[in-house]
């Protein structure tokens, strides 16, 4: 009877296998940086094309680029700067949709990516928008904060005139339009009369003569031969962000508000002026 075959050979040890590292590698790799850069590429890309958008007026299209942007940054943990930037971006659209508490929302995010990064240039920036956005809510005293906020921001970092005015602007308008809690009315009316009255000289001093047309013009000829605008005595933040009718109605307003008559009366004369030459 023949034996019984044996398998003779030997076989190694299976070896356990090994877990999974618990932790990420303390350093990224060269590939998890790539992908990082392309994707702060891609999101620079998809904010420009919805600037583009925008200017065009097509804002649902464009916050469905900046969502797309958005999505990509947060996935790829990129920066704080250009994740704000995206906020704002989106908000901003949002903002024009009237689908304003998401953009609400946005806008305190990117404040609040801005402040732990220490840009207080985009802080101010986006305070202001937020004020603005605050203003259109009915919500005044939340504008006053905000406007107050950003005008810090701008006194601390280095923000230009025309941000400086327009936070000035709408701290003004919202301190009239508005009862804000632990403020007096008559402190109000005089905080904003003395805001308005700034800029509304800095506005006759700059362009005493020009109307909307002539400024437009002046502005895209600055563009073409690659001048500046203070160049030629124009500051875009003037003419643009603040309408020079509702500016002397809001001053009227305090000056009535303070029994100045004569100042009111003087105001509206101008304002019949521009009206009956036009």
């Amino acid at each position: 009877m023949n034996a019984l075959h044996r398998d003779t050979h030997v076989r190694p040890p299976t070896s356990p296998p090994t877990s999974p590292p618990t932790s990420p590698p303390t350093s990224p790799g060269v590939e998890d940086v790539a992908i990082r850069v392309g994707g702060a590429r891609m999101g620079l890309v998809l904010n420009n094309l919805g600037g583009v958008l925008e200017a065009l007026g097509e804002f649902t299209e464009a916050t469905r680029l900046y969502r797309w942007a958005l999505a990509l940054e947060r996935t790829l943990s990129v920066n704080a700067a250009s994740v704000g930037i995206t906020l704002g971006n989106l908000a901003h659209a949002l903002e024009a949709t009237e689908h304003y508490e998401e953009a609400t929302e946005h806008y305190e995010e990117a404040a609040e990516r801005y402040e732990g990064d220490g840009d207080i240039n985009s802080l101010g920036l986006i305070y202001s928008r937020l004020g603005a956005l605050w203003r259109i809510r009915g919500d005044s005293e939340r504008g006053v904060k905000a406007y107050r906020s950003s005008l810090v921001c701008v006194e601390q970092g280095t923000g230009n005139s025309r941000e400086r005015r327009l936070a000035r602007y709408g701290l003004g308008m919202c301190l009239l339009e508005g009862n804000v809690r632990g403020v007096r009315e008559a402190s109000a009316v005089e905080e904003a009369t003395v805001l308005l009255e700034g800029i509304y000289k800095d506005m006759m001093e700059k362009v005493p003569s020009l109307n909307d047309a002539e400024v437009d013009l002046v502005l895209a000829e600055s563009l073409e031969d690659g001048s500046s605008t203070s160049d030629r005595g124009i500051d875009r933040g003037i003419d643009r962000g603040i309408d020079t009718s509702s500016l002397r109605c809001a001053l009227v307003d305090c000056y009535e508000r303070r029994d100045w008559f004569e100042k009111a009366a003087d105001l509206l004369g101008k304002e019949l002026e521009e009206v009956e030459e036009a």
